[in-house]
């Protein structure tokens, strides 16, 4: 295949009206798992805990105490700083319709008329971002996709098609849907994660940075441990620096590469000095509670030798097909080293492209595998980098299917479009089924292990009690009493 003919120098077109489906599509699969809740429990809750420790600081925030889980008692209990802010501004925007939520609130709290109006209102709160964050990711990913995919002219109708298709995906990939439908920051971080590359991705190939830096100084206020994306950003320019281009000067270059590290560690120091502010340490609880020290030597696979014990071979096959996918299309990159003039340059652009993905990929992993000891939660912290397996992935697939029928000049994408219809109607399905079973049980088990004992508390305790519990957070919103955090996320004593 002639190099001349696959490497366009622009990003792959999309129809505006193909990602407007593809945020219609996030929104209907986030509603079939809504619809399952219902259906299934009555409510509109949250499938886990963490996601009513964010309830109890956004509703504090919104009465004017920041960085408050306990009245009169500072702590650090957010995880993700934007995710907080963002909610806080939506339980305000939706104050005027308080009092029509209640009916969404578990069946523990419906004879508690202002209970479930406030239940309602801050499990809306949460799903409403979450819903158009899962939208925006999917966008993402596809134009990080239209980077990514090489194409010659003939074939860019089926390409932009087909980059679609890895948008919806991600819109309807049952992981990132359950991270919108949580109350957790993990469908911010996935949204800015993919357009923090988007944009540096692009805007290195024009030489200028602009929007990417300012996404690479948010990063960590997405969760600190986004920042090793950033980082990863900030060594590929450093490559890019390295390898040279006829149409960018080496100052330049250079400058680049500073200017978005920059941005990555201002952001960074901002969002430390507003954690000292709100509770008096640079990073939130999380990272004193669950962090610990580095995981040096063989203790670095303890996580990935749990994982395998645990008969969970799906996480392995899926990191083995994105590593072959990621070095498939990062060799044309190596194959045109030598290439010196700007249009060779322009077409090693998608290569560039797979590269940032690779970094991103390994780096941000090998950083959770070299900080976080094995408890449960691995999965919801590789979210973010789950929609840069589906790019490279669906990249290696297209250089598949490019040397089939439906790849080859003068076939138009409508197979494409077609398949992304059937997929996108099959995702959203396969939501509802997989809610039924899964999201719902995780409902069930916090209603009635956590809010049901709360109300219980909340009937049969002194209003001045306190309560040492962990998970923490329905029995604090619920309960209505003082409690004492064990694990230590919302107690700083603890």
């Amino acid at each position: 295949m002639d190099a001349e003919s696959t490497y366009p120098a622009n990003p792959l077109p999309l129809e505006g009206r193909g990602l407007f489906l593809l945020g219609v599509l996030a929104v209907l699969a986030c509603g079939a798992v809504g619809a399952a809740s219902v259906r299934h429990t009555g409510s509109l809750a949250f499938p886990i805990d963490d996601g009513y420790i964010y309830s109890n600081y956004v509703l504090s925030a919104s009465q004017g105490h920041p960085f408050t889980y306990n009245p009169g008692e500072t702590s650090g209990g957010i995880t993700g700083l934007a995710w907080y802010i963002v909610c806080t501004v939506c339980y305000l925007l939706l104050a005027p319709f308080h009092g029509l939520l209640a009916g969404i609130a578990p069946p523990p709290v419906q004879g508690y008329p202002l209970l479930a109006a406030q239940a309602g209102h801050l499990y809306l709160s949460a799903y409403l971002p979450g819903m158009l964050c899962l939208a925006a990711t999917a966008i993402g990913v596809s134009r990080l996709a239209a980077l990514l995919l090489p194409s010659s002219p003939e074939k860019s109708r089926a390409a932009g098609a087909f980059c679609l298709v890895i948008g919806a995906f991600s819109a309807g990939h049952l992981g990132l849907v359950w991270g919108a439908m949580s109350g957790l920051e993990v469908s911010l971080s996935s949204a800015l994660s993919v357009w923090a590359v988007v944009l540096l991705a692009h805007e290195a190939r024009t030489g200028k940075l602009r929007w990417s830096l300012l996404l690479a100084a948010l990063l960590p206020w997405a969760r600190p441990d986004l920042a090793v994306i950033g980082l990863s950003g900030a060594l590929w320019l450093l490559l890019q620096s390295f390898a040279g281009s006829e149409n960018l000067g080496k100052e330049s270059r250079y400058r680049n590469f500073a200017l978005y590290i920059g941005a990555v560690c201002l952001g960074f120091a901002a969002m430390s000095g507003l954690y000292y502010a709100g509770w008096g340490e640079p990073l939130p609880s999380s990272f004193y509670a669950k962090v610990g020290g580095l995981r040096l030597g063989t203790r670095f696979f303890s996580a990935a030798e749990e994982t395998w014990l645990a008969g969970r071979i799906s996480p392995f096959v899926v990191a083995v097909a994105t590593l072959l996918a990621g070095l498939v299309q990062v060799a044309p990159l190596v194959q045109s080293r030598r290439a010196k003039d700007a249009d060779k340059w322009s077409h090693r652009e998608p290569g560039w492209t797979a590269l940032l993905l690779f970094l991103v990929c390994i780096t941000y992993t090998g950083a959770l595998m070299l900080t976080l000891p094995w408890f449960g939660q691995e999965d919801r912290y590789l979210l973010p980098v789950e929609s840069f397996a589906f790019v490279l992935l669906g990249g290696l697939a297209w250089l598949l299917v490019s040397r089939l029928s439906l790849g080859r000049p003068g076939i138009s994408g409508v197979p494409v479009q077609a398949a992304g219809v059937l997929l996108g109607i099959a995702l959203v399905l396969a939501n509802y089924v997989w809610a039924t079973r899964n999201y719902v049980v995780e409902v069930r088990n916090i209603s009635d292990g956590h809010i049901a004992p709360a109300r219980w508390l909340a009937a049969n305790t002194p209003v001045g009690s306190v309560i040492a519990s962990e998970p923490i957070g329905a029995v604090r919103l619920f309960s209505e009493r003082r409690t004492v955090d064990l694990v230590g996320l919302t107690t700083p004593a603890t």
